[in-house]
């Protein structure tokens, strides 16, 4: 075909004045007049030659191109694909090798599963809310329960689980600590909003800043806590113990003048015996009676439920803490 286009283009130009303007062409004897149409008219078949040679380059470059393109784009598809799967092989293994640590005898095996899961719940989103899950059943079910009170480990796994990033939390997400043992752990600013803490062994921890509104704390055992600086808005207290705990405000949170309970937080049956409440404000909650303030340190920057205001008990009893009085030590 390209043969066929090349031989009739040659004819066209050898024949072609004639066959365009063969009225005013002789065929013998030409003149110059007849050289001058003749060349005029092969140089403009000439120059239609070559700008069509040029079109149809154009347009092969063009299919090329596109097919290069296709080309291009299925292949980086194709390692886009690759390098998904080999990386989500390597967070499957990483876990598998976690999860192997976690359950070691040897504590900093466990501590390295602990820090391991916390890498994957950083670099991985879809794998986050597993990871929560699995720290928080550690906690719940750590080896040898019987000692795990102020444990490394079950520290660790408390702090992984309350420096966590919230954004990769589903809106459902519950932390299931139901019964813990958490006796005696420590950390700052821990994000346990919404967490299951009932029945939970919270004896002794000091915990500066952490965040526990809606938190349920039911008949949980707070006995010497420290939670300077907590935010406990509509968190369940209820049946709670707090015997000598710590709930003065903490004077290194911004703004923190008071500790503030904030409406509908439960304080219905907890145990405050040896509580200093001096300065934190009672004024929203409910469920508050006056024999469980009785045996609690409160002085005139407690602010107390409105029906608790003018008792005459309690306004005795802040006029003997304001002298010094302080719970007998048991």
């Amino acid at each position: 075909m390209l043969l066929g286009l090349v031989i009739g283009f040659g004819l066209l130009i050898w024949k072609g004045p004639w066959w365009l303007d063969g009225d005013h062409l002789r065929s013998k004897n030409l003149q110059p007049a007849d050289g001058v149409v003749i060349t005029g008219v092969r140089t403009a078949l000439v120059a239609l030659g070559a700008g069509a040679v040029a079109a149809i380059g154009l347009y092969y470059s063009h299919q090329n191109h596109r097919h290069t393109e296709r080309l291009f784009k299925h292949t980086r598809d194709k390692d886009i694909e690759q390098a998904a799967l080999t990386r989500e092989g390597q967070v499957t293994d990483r876990y598998a090798a976690a999860i192997k640590l976690l359950a070691s005898e040897r504590l900093h095996e466990r501590l390295g599963g602990i820090y391991s899961l916390e890498r994957i719940a950083r670099d991985s989103s879809r794998d986050h809310p597993t990871v929560t899950e699995v720290l928080a059943a550690f906690i719940r079910n750590p080896p040898a329960p019987e000692e795990a009170a102020g444990r490394d480990d079950v520290n660790a796994a408390l702090r992984v689980l309350g420096r966590r990033d919230l954004s990769h939390d589903p809106r459902d997400l519950v932390l299931r600590l139901r019964g813990a043992p958490l006796s005696n752990t420590d950390g700052e600013d821990l994000k346990l909003d919404r967490a299951d803490l009932s029945k939970a062994q919270l004896l002794g921890v000091i915990w500066s800043r952490p965040e526990l509104n809606d938190a349920s704390l039911h008949n949980a055992d707070l006995t010497s806590a420290h939670l300077n600086g907590a935010r406990l808005r509509g968190a369940d207290l209820s049946g709670a113990c707090l015997a000598n705990a710590d709930l003065r405000p903490n004077t290194r949170t911004l703004n923190a003048k008071k500790w503030k309970l904030t409406s509908p937080t439960d304080l219905t049956d907890a145990i405050l015996h040896s509580s200093d409440l001096s300065g934190a404000d009672l004024s929203d909650t409910v469920g508050l009676t006056k024999e469980q303030l009785l045996n609690t340190v409160i002085t005139r920057r407690t602010r107390l439920p409105r029906e608790l205001e003018a008792d005459a008990a309690l306004l005795k009893h802040v006029e003997d803490c304001e002298q010094g009085w302080r719970p007998p030590v048991e």
